[in-house]
């Protein structure tokens, strides 16, 4: 089965990397171990506004309303583009639509399709990454940079990723797509 476009439920995500918890309510496993997450809050903070109650905008920069690679970071992508996957990295968990996410050197989205194959994906200037090539669905997603990897626990079928990873979290999703 390849991915098409498709909106469905995205589930919780999971932490590799250093030890403690984050701002997104996230147990943080050291030495490689997934730590599960404990949720977040529920909403739609992917549609409409830029953002709500407890948002921030860590970048202090947004988007000018000039289309192309870098708008609207935060928004659903593949309800309008025919992307195969795309959404946008923060670097905290509750960023405002429309507010630039993180795009420092060496962070990657893997996308690993159920056959195995990886889809490497780097965030532009804004934070947004997309792709149209197919994957074998379910996908499992995990990003990664200098700080570890943060893995989602849960095969995926949707490569809509901020139709549920909104400002407040949607369908089980803590919140933002995070940098490790």
């Amino acid at each position: 089965m390849l991915l098409a476009v498709a909106v469905v439920a995205c589930a919780s995500c999971g932490v590799v990397g250093s030890s403690g918890s984050d701002d997104a309510g996230y147990a943080v496993a050291s030495g490689g171990q997934t730590a599960t997450g404990t949720g977040g809050g529920t909403g739609s903070g992917g549609s409409g506004g830029t953002g709500g109650a407890g948002s921030v905008c860590t970048s202090m920069r947004t988007w000018t309303g000039v289309d192309g690679a870098n708008m609207a970071p935060g928004y659903a992508c593949v309800s309008c583009h025919f992307f195969s996957l795309a959404g946008t990295i923060y670097p905290t968990a509750h960023e405002a639509n429309n507010c630039d996410g993180a795009s420092a050197g060496g962070i990657s989205v893997v996308i690993t399709g159920a056959d195995g194959q990886a889809l490497t994906l780097t965030p532009n200037s804004a934070g947004n990454f997309y792709s149209t090539l197919q994957v074998s669905l379910p996908f499992t997603a995990k990003v990664v940079g200098a700080g570890g990897t943060r893995e989602m626990l849960t095969a995926q079928t949707s490569g809509d990723c901020n139709s549920c990873h909104t400002v407040a979290g949607a369908n089980g999703a803590p919140g933002r797509i995070m940098i490790p």
